[in-house]
């Protein structure tokens, strides 16, 4: 591993604060600008969605899903458990998304 050399006459230009911000503002602009670009929407993924809706494709083969049920739906729910669908994605406006069956938490 190689060594950061920092010059000794080196002085940050922003404070702590300030460089956290322009951090975000940039990941904030590059998202937006990749997202325009690309024809991108970002959309949030269910927590849970109907056993048979598919979204759960035990992706590592060993996992188990926790899943309950919901009388007044007549149904039984999973638990997203696949990274590569929980929490918010960018997807393409064009995509119809599977999550329509999807149970909401909302």
């Amino acid at each position: 591993m190689s060594k950061v050399y920092i010059p000794q006459d080196y002085h940050t230009p922003l404070s702590v604060y300030e460089m956290q911000r322009a951090i975000e503002f940039i990941k904030s602009n590059f998202q937006v600008n990749l997202s325009n670009a690309l024809n991108l929407r970002r959309v949030s993924a269910p927590l849970f969605v109907d056993e048979n809706s598919g979204l759960n494709d035990n992706l590592n083969g060993g996992s188990v899903p926790v899943s309950f049920d919901i009388p007044d739906v007549g149904t039984n729910a999973q638990v997203v458990h696949s990274l590569a669908r929980s929490g918010s994605v960018l997807r393409s406006s064009a995509i119809t998304s599977r999550s329509a069956r999807a149970c909401s938490p909302t």
